[in-house]
Parts: C-alpha cells; structure tokens; sequence
C-alpha cells in the first residue's frame, strides 16, 4: 500500500490510485472526498469522457447518487479511451472531475502533509527553502491543480493551493510561474 500510495502521490500514478481505492474500497474512502459522490476511478471517470460513451455520461450528469452508481458498474464493460483523446491539448468532458475548492485541499493536506510520501515531489517548490513542504498536484488539458504545505524555517506554516479549470487550453507555464512566485514570496518572509 505504500508503495501505491507514493506512486499515486508523487506521479499521479493512476492506476496506483485506482488499486488503492479498489483495496480499501470507494465507500470507506468517499467520507473524504466531499461533495464528489459517488468517488469515481480514474478509470471510470476515462470512459465517461470517451467520446463514443456519450449515452453513459449523460446519464451519469443527470442521475442522483444511486443512479450514478448504476452508471459506474457499466463503465466496468467499456473500453478505455485511447490515450490520443487526452493528449491533444483540447479539455473534455470537464463535468467528469473530483472538485473541491482550495480550502477544502489544504484541510485534506493538514491531514497528510507529516506523512513522508508527501514530500518525495515537491512541486515547483525548493525543498532548501522549507523546514518541511508536502505536495500534491494534478492536471489534464483544462485542468490544473497544485497544493502545497510548506512550514519555514522560523516555524510558520502555510498551505498554497491554486486552481484552474477552463474549456480552453491552459497556459500552465504561466500559471506554475505565478505559483512559485507565491512561494517565494513566502519563503522571502523569513518564514
């Protein structure tokens, strides 16, 4: 599980995280995953983005919980989409993600950020700054997420997280620019 769990955390490693939800099971980890009920796979939510899964997605966006479960069993059968879809640059189906506010990733980061995994990325962040920083962060064309906690030298501690989502491409240079920016206007501070 650890080893899961450091691939899914420092590389995005999906299908890490899809085995680590099937172990410890979707119900026992949807308490924290907020308002994103029922909690998709990564893989699940691949094939409510195909294209040719159209009817399934429908369905999906305008079914309740219960309905959206019955969906989720039937992605089981269905190919995934090719990786082509996704490396376009072109955002799709934008209605099939895990929301959750900035807020509500630093409170899941306060969580986690003493767990060793969660510094073996560090993101955009220079770890020779930072007594300490955890990382996670996410993305797929039109959608960026990065969150990091980081605590000074002097003992404050700050969690950064910053996202972006549009129908369009993103600049994600820029974006990262101004976050670690941010950052280092944090660790001016003499933290």
């Amino acid at each position: 599980l650890q080893t899961l769990a450091t691939l899914m955390i420092s590389q995005s490693d999906n299908t890490a995280a899809d085995t680590l939800i099937r172990t410890l099971g979707q119900a026992a980890l949807a308490r924290y995953a907020g308002k994103n009920q029922p909690l998709l796979t990564t893989r699940e939510a691949f094939v409510l983005k195909d294209p040719k899964n159209s009817n399934l997605l429908a369905q999906y966006l305008e079914g309740n919980e219960t309905e959206r479960e019955t969906v989720l069993k039937e992605t089981a059968s269905r190919p995934l989409p090719p990786v082509s879809l996704f490396s376009k640059g072109a955002p799709v189906a934008l209605k099939v993600e895990w929301f959750f506010s900035v807020r509500e990733l630093c409170g899941l980061m306060a969580k986690v950020e003493a767990l060793p995994l969660m510094s073996v990325n560090p993101g955009v962040a220079d770890p020779s700054q930072w007594a300490h920083l955890a990382y996670k962060g996410g993305s797929e064309p039109g959608v960026l997420n990065l969150t990091t906690w980081i605590q000074g030298k002097e003992g404050h501690a700050y969690c950064v997280s910053a996202s972006w989502n549009d129908d369009r491409p993103l600049d994600e240079t820029r974006f990262t620019m101004l976050y670690s920016g941010l950052l280092q206007v944090l660790a001016g501070k003499g933290s």
